[in-house]
């Protein structure tokens, strides 16, 4: 096996999306649709010393294409030889041409992005109102109300989008389909906005209307919204305790350049979060002393959890521990560099941070068992809203020969969910740990 000296490009083959619209306030239903008649798709790159790279669809190996003709959507991944005319320390415009006209514009750097993390699943908040519901259903006569139901009379647009009309009087505080929460845009947003979110748009001063993107089929979900501004606080901040409880989160998300340690004579990095998914996105980086990548391990290189021959880098999904496979011997057509091999290609560089990994983790849905803790522990902080709006801090109520002592109404429950959900996550729980 030859080693290769060159390192691509942090964005060789990296999918960028961008979506083209009819008319410049981005309304719904102005999406451009790129039907197949005359499209000619075409992305160049240029300075102002002249062009620099043009592609088509058209072309054998192009780096432009259609990713959703309805929503207007096209992805750009630049490859291969492309990159022979793109430098990596210059900033370059970047257009896109359809139907013989320019229809998107935007600067393109292929530098090492910021550091970061991107939601790409939704599911933000790990438990539901509905949920919530059903924890106070454990106390006996206990009558709340966690939810409002937004279910039926859901239709499909012509993007693809679920839409609902919506009185004005109607608040929404958060939005969950079948348990699962979605993060709010705006509508211009929708399209490139992770796997599920959505977005209201005011139709007139009575009513407005709700957009939803996801992989649900509404017209048969249990669609709804919490209640009130104090029900979805206490689920996000239960959702924060789990999440540092944990050490972990419980949606999907992208991770941009996670960095480690390198330890002497390691071979093996553990993932802080799994597990793991190596899609296009995924990138490994070794760094030097001086901060320059002197190794690149992107899809290509990496072999999923059911294949670890003829490939660089094993990466187990499942646990998120990724392995070099190469040694020596793997180098023996590269004397140049067999001074070095035994500190520098068989195993990780040594230093403080100098290895990063990009990679996508988490789960589509959260654990039920997780949903269900963040219920429990959501449900403490609720319950003891209700009560002081209820009894406006008075410790009890005496009504003829009868004594009712607010102090027992909920406190008795708080102790047994809180060991609940304690028991359910330390499940879950994991250290960062590395050895000196």
């Amino acid at each position: 096996m030859t080693v290769e000296t060159a390192v691509a490009p942090w964005l060789d083959n990296y999918p960028i999306y961008r979506q083209l619209w009819s008319s410049i306030d981005h309304a719904p239903g102005t999406e451009l649709k790129l039907v197949p008649s005359g499209r000619n798709l075409t992305v160049q790159w240029s300075t102002v010393a002249g062009i620099a790279l043009v592609s088509s669809e058209l072309q054998s190996v192009p780096f432009v294409r259609v990713a959703d003709a309805l929503r207007g959507v096209i992805e750009i991944a630049v490859s291969g030889t492309g990159w022979n005319t793109l430098r990596q320390d210059t900033t370059y415009t970047c257009e896109v041409f359809a139907y013989g006209t320019v229809l998107d514009r935007f600067s393109f750097r292929s530098s090492l992005p910021e550091p970061g993390e991107v939601s790409i699943s939704g599911a933000e908040v790990y438990a539901s109102p509905r949920q919530l519901l059903e924890t106070f259903g454990m106390i006996p006569g206990a009558d709340v109300q966690t939810t409002v139901n937004l279910s039926g009379e859901w239709s499909l647009t012509s993007e693809r989008y679920w839409s609902k009309v919506l009185p004005a009087t109607q608040p929404l505080y958060g939005l969950w389909v079948n348990d699962v929460y979605a993060p709010m845009v705006e509508y211009a947003d929708l399209a490139l906005s992770g796997e599920r979110a959505w977005a209201i748009v005011g139709t007139s001063d009575d009513s407005y209307t709700l957009y939803y993107k996801g992989p649900e089929t509404l017209s048969r979900s249990f669609v709804e919204t919490a209640y009130s501004r104090a029900v979805l606080r206490y689920l996000e901040q239960a959702t924060a305790e789990v999440e540092r409880r944990t050490q972990r989160f419980f949606n999907r998300r992208r991770l941009i350049r996670e960095s480690y340690r390198g330890l002497s004579g390691q071979r093996q990095l553990s993932l802080r979060h799994y597990p793991v998914i190596v899609d296009r996105t995924f990138r490994l980086d070794c760094f030097a002393y001086a901060r320059e990548v002197t190794r690149r391990y992107a899809e290509a290189e990496v072999a999923g959890s059911q294949s670890a021959n003829g490939t660089p880098v094993h990466v187990d999904g499942r646990t998120g521990l990724a392995t070099l496979n190469q040694s020596l011997w793997d180098y023996g057509d590269n004397f140049y560099s067999i001074g070095d091999a035994f500190g520098m290609f068989n195993t990780f560089p040594k230093g403080e941070n100098n290895i990063e990994v990009s990679y996508t983790a988490g789960y589509d849905t959260p654990p039920i068992e997780i949903s269900y803790a963040t219920a429990l522990l959501a449900s403490i902080p609720l319950a003891i809203f209700w009560q002081q709006q209820i009894t406006q801090g008075m410790s009890g109520l005496s009504l003829g020969c009868a004594n009712l002592n607010f102090g027992d109404l909920f406190s008795k429950w708080f102790s047994q969910w809180q060991q609940q959900a304690t028991q359910i996550l330390e499940n879950y729980q994991t250290f960062d740990i590395s050895a000196l």
